[in-house]
């Protein structure tokens, strides 16, 4: 669920909503000339479009496209409860691919849907912290 679907809102937030136009021009192309930069984020831009239309996701608007990734978050939060990871204890490597998901969500410079969704759930900030605590002996940031 998550790569199947969550993943592809945070490709449509960085690359097709407007909230991410600035990372894309300054962040991804910053050391490109402009007189290039232009062509070739329209040209990843439709690739990244046809992408998101093969898989079916693109075939969705914005607003049904941050709502499955919300309702997949939600799921996940739910199936977690009390745990301390995914599937209980221990992480696993479920454990990565979650917790690698939502650094990549919190960490990007602009706002858009899920971020905000995911900064406002405290019991995500707790996941992120053990987590960061089991593998890396130390918080993420």
């Amino acid at each position: 669920m998550l790569e199947e679907r969550t993943y592809w809102a945070g490709v449509y937030a960085h690359f097709l909503d407007p909230a991410g136009e600035d990372f894309v021009l300054n962040e991804m192309f910053g050391g490109v000339p402009v007189e290039v930069k232009t062509e070739i984020v329209k040209a990843m831009r439709k690739n990244v479009r046809q992408e998101m239309i093969g898989h079916g996701i693109g075939r969705h608007s914005k607003a049904q496209i941050y709502a499955f990734a919300q309702a997949d978050v939600e799921a996940v939060l739910q199936f977690m409860g009390d745990k301390d990871f995914f599937f209980g204890s221990e992480p696993t490597t479920i454990d990565a691919t979650i917790a690698g998901l939502f650094a990549n969500w919190l960490a990007c410079d602009f706002d858009w849907a899920l971020k905000d969704f995911i900064k406002a759930q405290p019991q995500i900030a707790e996941y992120m912290k053990r987590f960061g605590c089991a593998v890396f002996g130390r918080e993420l940031r």
